[in-house]
């Protein structure tokens, strides 16, 4: 977030919500299904909420004027591993 990790999260079945209140804006991210994705933007365009579920390697979600960037990653990751359960937001 703004250039820092924020949090990193495991991408577990249960759901997990993650709410991010700035000086740039209001957004929540929801984990579930081992995956991660926004639910909600008060950013003027919305198109962060319009990139949907992430579970795989590299995947991102960008909310632009709230300045977050949300990446799949595995912290354990071998150089042929693509398989990915751990997100950066």
């Amino acid at each position: 977030m703004d250039g820092k990790e924020y949090k990193t999260v495991s991408l577990t079945k249960e759901e997990q919500i993650i709410d991010i209140k700035t000086k740039f804006g209001h957004n929540t991210l929801k984990v579930f299904d081992y995956g991660i994705q926004m639910t909600y933007s008060d950013a003027p365009l919305r198109i962060a909420l319009e990139m949907g579920f992430i579970s795989r390697p590299k995947q991102q979600i960008i909310c632009i004027p709230a300045r977050i960037m949300v990446e799949v990653f595995n912290p354990n990751k071998s150089a042929n591993d693509e398989d990915e359960l751990d997100a950066v937001i």
